[in-house]
């Protein structure tokens, strides 16, 4: 049997997911696909607007055989990691034939070919890279201005004009099926990796196009309208089983309203802090310890924080990934210590009943362990192990709990789901 994986946050599951997978399925010939998808926080640095058993009800209902979840210390990581991670997650199962991602160039070759250039840098191309980034431009500006001076220097991208490169790697879901095809290439994985073309509008944008519209446009729209208006103006553009999950998670309160309190209890924890404390966390250097610190004093609003860190030097979701590794906690020496590892253990968040069969060739195919629940490895989160398997579970347990405080009712906000839910089976 044929199987396709897809790497997903379904941030909440809509019309432009359900195409992706039915196209996925058409164009692998596969029976089943397979998703590998993020927990209640997003490779962007935001909490998912509901939880990831909500998330993995959608997916199941629409078509999806086996959700697997992305680790937080790898999820909530820049593109590079985020993607590796999910590579190496699909392989290990041993059930992928191919990887589908969706992305804004229709053909693939001109993302294979940067890809190969990104795994293999010369010494011009170095160089370049680290001029750009002396002049003070963030890295990913820094590689694709490079990438476009230097890409006479290598054959396979010399046939793309300027414009082909820069929009090949300005877009979203360009930049991570670059990511993705990196891995591959780099630890020559034995997966198909194919391509479909994004149907839709773009990642931010506010537009509607028939039944398609972004996950970022959906979400202004529930946040923004009450539970019955924003149903009827969301109803087209997310299918029905689909919608019914959300509304249910909405009427209960089981969503995350804004950024608002996340933003606040942020800036909390940093005002207990210092710069040179805030060093300790991931991808905070060079002066960017600072500026967080000095913003957090001068005030307590998620744009105005944000405006006030911003430079040409770092992107906004970076900012937020670091503003995230301080709320967690996640420092340095964890993700010195779990990168050693990619990831260390198979978790299955759910799967359609009748599939069970998928988790007993998993445990054939994998030396990594199979988590159903987090109880049959840890009895309690444990930060001081170096076992990466315990280590890396007791971030998940705990930024679950916390991502519990952010939801609308008060009663929906107890800790440990991640020992009390069961496997989802539909």
């Amino acid at each position: 049997m044929k199987r396709c994986a897809l790497i997903t946050e379904y941030n909440p599951f809509h019309n432009g997911h359900y195409y992706h997978l039915l196209k996925a399925k058409e164009i692998t010939d596969s029976e089943s696909a397979v998703a590998v998808m993020n927990g209640n926080f997003t490779q962007r640095g935001i909490p998912a607007i509901i939880d990831k058993w909500a998330r993995t009800e959608q997916a199941l209902k629409s078509g999806v055989d086996l959700v697997i979840e992305l680790p937080l210390l790898y999820g909530l990581r820049s593109a590079k990691f985020f993607a590796s991670a999910a590579v190496n997650l699909i392989k290990e199962t041993g059930l992928i034939d191919t990887i589908v991602f969706g992305s804004e160039n229709e053909n693939i070759d001109i993302l294979k070919d940067i890809a190969y250039v990104f795994n293999n840098e010369n010494k011009t191309y170095k160089k370049k890279i680290k001029e750009y980034l002396n002049q003070g431009l963030n890295y990913p500006t820094a590689r694709n201005k490079a990438l476009i001076e230097c890409r006479k220097l290598y054959n396979n991208i010399s046939r793309y004009s300027e414009n082909e490169i820069k929009y090949a790697v300005s877009n979203p879901n360009n930049i991570l099926g670059i990511e993705y095809l990196k891995a591959v290439q780099k630890n020559n994985i034995n997966i198909n990796i194919r391509n479909i073309k994004r149907k839709g509008p773009d990642y931010h944008s506010s537009l509607i196009e028939g039944k398609f519209a972004s996950a970022s446009l959906i979400r202004k729209i529930i946040r923004e309208n009450d539970i019955k208006k924003s149903r009827e103006k969301i109803k087209n553009l997310v299918p029905p089983s689909a919608l019914d999950i959300l509304s249910r998670e909405l009427n209960k309160g089981r969503f995350i309203p804004d950024n608002q309190l996340l933003i606040r209890q942020i800036i909390e924890k940093i005002r207990r802090l210092s710069p040179e404390k805030l060093l300790k966390y991931p991808e905070i250097a060079n002066g960017l310890e600072n500026r967080i610190f000095t913003s957090a004093l001068n005030t307590g609003e998620l744009t105005e924080f944000l405006k006030q860190i911003h430079t040409k030097n770092y992107t906004n979701t970076r900012i937020m990934r670091s503003l995230l590794y301080i709320w967690l906690n996640i420092k340095k020496k964890e993700l010195k210590t779990i990168d050693k590892y990619s990831p260390p253990y198979i978790r299955i968040l759910g799967l359609k009943k009748g599939n069970e069969n998928l988790l007993t060739q998993i445990k054939h195919n994998s030396a990594l362990p199979l988590i159903i629940n987090p109880s049959e490895i840890l009895r309690s989160p444990d930060f001081d192990t170096d076992d990466p398997v315990k280590l890396t579970l007791s971030f998940e347990i705990m930024a679950d709990d916390l991502y519990s405080l952010l939801r609308k009712s008060a009663s929906e906000r107890k800790a440990r789901e991640d020992y009390h839910k069961k496997l989802i089976k539909i």
